[in-house]
């Protein structure tokens, strides 16, 4: 449309003088009056500037300070941040109704924990859920949901005002110190020993977290372990950044004289990878009469280079030694550097997983029929984890702890008493810590006027008892008068299950 236009319809709708002109020029709309407009009266302007000295005249050449005016302002807290007055709960807190705890409770609040590690609900609440699918009885006798999640809020392991609080661990360490020292004075361990890290999921804010592409749980708490072959925690080491271990001849050689201080000078041969050897190491290792057998990086500090540079062919090995420490290089399906101070180079035949022999150095075969201690812990611990979602990192180390113990109470259980799963281990300690009887083996009401005798057999059969409790054992003995569905006799073993079957 045309300005002219526009202006005349402007003008026309406009109910006094005052009318808005359209420029074409600069494209903007303006007063098309010249006389000065009112100011209301409730306008907190004004329009006579000489109230504030204020000039209409801008000057260019000019350059002066401006009025100083002081700050007299008062900065700081007006008043106190916290009140005199003692916190308060609310009256639907579990904290409002808390009782100081003792020793049962806190067994069975343990026990509590472990049946959880094996017994999987999505959420806390649900172990004490009332609806047909998912109630269990056993956490409604024991405590209440409320009292519980009370003590999972307050657990504590250090007193904060006899504490170092520069330490990362203080938190901690109370437990970590405690069970080491348990393991000390109540196993000695075997020869072979296996040295390696191991990662606890943890991906919240922690100034010490790390990151292992390489492990499961690539983001969490690091712990190097001192492990037997078959998986029996020894000694353990938390990472906490900067500090961990202060040793002028590197940290990994810390770490490795700090974990093997007890065993040192007795014999013993630990394994380990290519993150710890050095021949530094293994010198200093077998001056305090221990033996040393693991891969080693290329880039260490006294390698010999020729050797470990050399092009080989596939089952070629260089060799060369140095007093007692043995280096090679194996090349299979890739180069493979390799340390010792325990063997001297040969080749072994072995069998591999398909069941092809073939013929490998000495060394490697030994390390790897020794190193799996670490694996294997982390594995069985992985079944049935005690740890939950916290925003504590604390707590969680210490349910990881516990499975630790778990883990290897279950192992000198086995080894001195008798064989027992990982999972009927785990319920027996969670029963007692609880106060409750666990009977591991299914007993049989079979009510029968007939005598029953032993008989024993040339052909061995599968214990019927031991069967229904996952447990796998043949016998020679069987029932002369019991017998199955098919009609064939049911074996059993002579103590205890010949009785329990007839009970």
């Amino acid at each position: 449309m045309d300005p002219a236009a526009i202006n005349e319809l402007l003008y026309a709708s406009s109910d006094d003088e005052s009318f808005i002109e359209y420029d074409d020029s600069s494209d903007e709309y303006f007063p098309g009056d010249t006389e000065e407009r009112e100011v209301s009266d409730d306008s907190n302007c004004s329009s006579d500037s000489e109230d504030y000295n204020i000039s209409d005249d801008w000057e260019t050449n000019r350059n002066e300070e401006p009025q100083f005016i002081p700050f007299t302002g008062n900065p700081g807290l007006l008043s106190h941040v916290l009140d005199d007055e003692p916190y308060s709960l609310t009256p639907k807190s579990n904290l409002s109704t808390w009782y100081n705890t003792d020793v049962v409770e806190l067994k069975k609040f343990l026990g509590l924990t472990i049946v959880m590690g094996y017994l999987k609900f999505p959420t806390l609440r649900t172990y004490w859920s009332q609806n047909e699918i998912d109630n269990h009885p056993i956490f409604g006798k024991t405590m209440s949901r409320h009292r519980y999640e009370t003590i999972l809020r307050c657990l504590c392991f250090y007193q904060p005002n006899l504490v170092d609080h520069s330490d990362r661990l203080h938190k901690i360490s109370n437990v970590t110190n405690h069970i080491i020292n348990n393991i000390r004075t109540k196993y000695y361990p075997n020869e072979n020993l296996s040295l390696d890290e191991s990662m606890l999921l943890w991906r919240g804010r922690l100034s010490f977290r790390q990151y292992i592409p390489s492990k499961a749980h690539k983001y969490g708490i690091k712990f190097y372990e001192l492990c037997t072959k078959d998986g029996f925690i020894l000694d353990i080491l938390i990472y906490k950044g900067k500090g961990t271990v202060e040793d002028s001849r590197g940290v990994t050689f810390g770490i490795v004289a700090k974990l093997m201080e007890p065993y040192l000078g007795k014999g013993h041969t630990v394994y380990m990878d290519n993150f710890y050897n050095s021949v530094p190491l293994a010198q200093f290792l077998f001056e305090n009469q221990t033996k040393v057998v693991g891969t080693l990086r290329k880039n260490r500090k006294d390698n010999p280079k020729d050797t470990l540079n050399a092009k080989l062919g596939k089952g070629e090995v260089a060799h060369v030694q140095k007093g007692n420490i043995h280096v090679i290089k194996y090349n299979d399906k890739r180069d493979v550097c390799m340390i010792s101070t325990k063997q001297k180079m040969d080749f072994v035949e072995f069998t591999d997983r398909f069941g092809r022999k073939k013929m490998k150095p000495n060394i490697i075969v030994d390390y790897n029929n020794n190193m799996s201690g670490i694996d294997r812990a982390d594995q069985m611990i992985s079944y049935y984890p005690t740890p939950r979602k916290c925003l504590r990192w604390y707590i969680k180390v210490f349910f990881h702890l516990m499975d630790m113990c778990l883990w290897n109470g279950n192992l000198l259980y086995n080894k001195h008493v008798k064989n027992m799963a990982h999972l009927e281990f785990r319920k027996c300690v969670a029963s007692c810590l609880i106060g409750i009887s666990y009977n591991q083996r299914v007993v049989h009401n079979k009510p029968s006027q007939k005598t029953h005798n032993l008989m024993k057999v040339n052909i061995r059969k599968r214990c019927r008892v031991c069967h229904q409790n996952k447990l796998r054992k043949n016998t020679a003995f069987v029932c002369d008068t019991c017998k199955d569905d098919k009609g064939n006799t049911i074996g059993l073993c002579p103590d205890p299950c010949f009785k329990i079957y007839h009970l």
